[in-house]
């Protein structure tokens, strides 16, 4: 996304751009930013499906108050 227009990487070419990060970086390189991700997603299903059981819990007892 930031890469410069006439640039090789901005071509669109995955397998370019994955061989060039890994020839700088190597394979840390390559999995750089993984544990934000992961955690930041796992966060927010965890607050979802909380926040999903509490609302089914909720309407399964309101359901159950009317006749």
């Amino acid at each position: 996304m930031l890469a410069k227009a006439s640039s090789s990487t901005a071509s669109g070419d995955v397998l370019s751009a994955l061989h060039g990060v890994w020839r700088t970086q190597g394979l840390s390189g390559l999995f750089a930013g993984v544990f934000p991700r992961v955690a930041a997603i796992s966060l927010g299903g965890f607050i979802f499906l909380g926040a999903y059981d509490q609302t089914h819990s909720l309407l399964l007892e309101l359901g159950k108050e009317s006749p």
